[in-house]
């Protein structure tokens, strides 16, 4: 649809095994329309991981804007886990605390949310293995009134990674 990132996906090799990553970035918002917006782009992606899926494991990853995911505000979190066990699939990053913090107006200092995800096939990455950097970790995903340097030279989001199976 018009104003939407495209996805990318690409095919790797590690150890004589090949797999599959389709990297996204879905709409960003809180508001009703905008978490209607993400769950379409979800089925998109879950239509297209299905498809590759054919051939090697996938992993859904990226940006995924899931400001409803910590508090399952409208749904978000329920939809996002129930969709991705429709697919076989398993959301590995949903025990992290956070992956991203934003700073509401209101609040008078940063607060964390988990807006990035990997959605994965199980046996491609190993169980319990997700984790999040930077200052994000630093933080222990506690609200903040200071902003960290990399969260003004870098980017609101922290890495996030995952330990494949051998």
């Amino acid at each position: 649809s018009a104003g939407e990132r495209p996805g990318l996906a690409g095919l790797f090799e590690r150890n004589g095994k090949r797999f599959h990553l389709l990297a996204v970035h879905l709409a960003a918002g809180g508001e009703k329309e905008k978490m209607d917006r993400r769950r379409i782009q979800w089925k998109r992606a879950h239509a297209i991981a299905a498809s590759l899926r054919v051939s090697a494991p996938v992993a859904i990853l990226g940006d995924t804007n899931s400001t409803g995911f910590l508090d399952d505000k409208g749904g978000e979190r329920t939809f996002i886990e129930e969709e991705a066990k429709e697919n076989s699939l398993d959301v590995s990053t949903r025990g992290l605390g956070c992956s991203e913090y934003f700073a509401p107006a209101s609040a008078g200092q940063l607060i964390p949310s988990l807006l990035d995800h990997v959605v994965v096939s199980p046996e491609l990455v190993k169980p319990k293995t997700a984790r999040v950097h930077g200052y994000c970790l630093e933080l222990a995903c506690a609200p903040t009134k200071h902003k960290p340097g990399d969260y003004v030279r870098v980017s609101d989001h922290c890495p996030v990674t995952f330990d494949l199976a051998q």
